[in-house]
Parts: C-alpha cells; sequence; structure tokens
C-alpha cells in the first residue's frame, strides 16, 4: 500500500507542476493581451484594467457556477448508510 501511496504522491506532484505551468502561461497570455491592446493606442492602465474586469468576471461566474453545482449535490453516502443500517437489523436479529 505504502507503494501507491508513494506513486500517487509523485503524480499528485507533477499534476501540480503542470498546473504552476499553466497558470504561468495564462499569466503571460493575459500580458500578451495587455501589451496588444496598449500597441492599438489604448491606454496601458486601461488595457490592464480591461483584463483585469474580464478575468475577475470570468473567475466570478466559474465559482458561481462550481458552488451551484456542489449545493446541489448530496455528498451523503447513501449506499454505505443503507448497509450498515442493514448490518445493524442483521446484528440484532442474529442476538436475539
Amino acid at each position: 500500500m505504502s507503494g501507491k501511496l508513494k506513486v500517487a504522491g509523485t503524480q499528485a506532484g507533477i499534476v501540480a507542476a503542470g498546473g504552476a505551468l499553466a497558470h504561468a502561461g495564462l499569466l503571460v497570455l493575459l500580458a500578451v493581451i495587455v501589451i496588444g491592446l496598449t500597441e492599438l493606442g489604448m491606454p496601458a492602465w486601461l488595457a490592464a484594467l480591461i483584463v483585469a474586469v474580464a478575468v475577475i468576471a470570468g473567475g466570478y461566474v466559474l465559482v458561481n457556477r462550481g458552488l451551484s453545482k456542489m449545493r446541489s449535490t448530496s455528498f451523503v453516502p447513501v449506499q454505505t448508510m443503507e448497509t450498515l443500517k442493514e448490518n445493524a437489523t442483521w446484528t440484532t436479529r442474529t442476538r436475539a
């Protein structure tokens, strides 16, 4: 079991590194968009503000969508609860 955990930990580290690289790439892409808008004649502060507001709005939509899906999802282990009740009933009958 510890071997599987070690492999899982290694894979989790690889996933984290990939996520960090993807995040860095997104930041560079956002900087390119700001630079592109300034090259089109827009003041740098306005270009950065537009990009920031767009990114914040997108993040807000994603967070709210995820939260609403999580609120409508039941995390109660229904099958496990039923099995425990059946086991309790069986145990009670067996003792009698």
